[in-house]
C-alpha cells in the first residue's frame, strides 16, 4: 500500500523539482554563485541574465501546461471508467513537456557556457559536475528510502 502511494509522489516530486527549484539547484541558474566563482564581467553577467530570463519564460509556459495536464490526470483517476486512449494521450503529453523542459535546460546551459572564456568554462564544467554528483546522491537517497519502505511493507 505504501509503495502505491510513495511512487507517484516521488515521480511528481522529480517532475516538478526542475521547474519549482531551478534557481536553487543548477549552478547555471544561480547568477550570484556564478558571478562569484567564475569572476564574471558585467557584460557576461548581463548576457547570462538575459539567457536565464528567456529560459524562465519558456519554462513558465511549459509549467502552465504541466499544471493543466495534472488536472486532467486527476479527472481521469476519479472517473468511473478508465479511458485508455485518454491515459495514453496524457502520458504522451507529459513526455513531450518533460522533453521540452530538458531541451530548454540544456540549451540554457549551452548558451551560458558559450558566454564564458576558456578558464571560466573549465570552472563552470567543474561546478556542473559537482552539482550532478549531488543530484545523483539525492536520487540515490530517495531510492534507498523507497527500498526501506518496501522492506517495511514486506514484513
Amino acid at each position: 500500500m505504501k509503495k502505491i502511494i510513495l511512487l507517484p509522489l516521488m515521480a511528481l516530486a522529480l517532475a516538478i523539482s526542475p521547474v519549482a527549484f531551478a534557481d536553487k539547484m543548477c549552478p547555471c541558474m544561480d547568477i550570484q554563485k556564478m558571478e562569484k566563482e567564475l569572476n564574471l564581467t558585467a557584460d557576461q553577467k548581463n548576457k547570462i541574465m538575459e539567457i536565464r530570463k528567456q529560459a524562465k519564460e519558456q519554462m513558465k509556459a511549459t509549467w502552465e501546461q504541466m499544471k493543466a495536464l495534472h488536472q486532467q490526470k486527476k479527472e481521469l483517476v476519479r472517473s468511473e471508467k478508465m479511458d485508455q486512449a485518454k491515459l495514453d494521450e496524457l502520458v504522451n503529453q507529459k513526455k513531450e513537456l518533460m522533453a521540452s523542459m530538458m531541451k530548454t535546460k540544456i540549451m540554457t546551459q549551452h548558451q551560458i557556457y558559450n558566454v564564458l572564456d576558456e578558464n571560466q568554462k573549465e570552472k563552470f564544467a567543474a561546478m556542473m559536475d559537482k552539482w550532478e554528483q549531488k543530484k545523483m546522491e539525492k536520487m540515490e537517497k530517495m531510492k534507498n528510502m523507497e527500498d526501506d519502505s518496501d522492506d517495511e511493507t514486506d514484513e
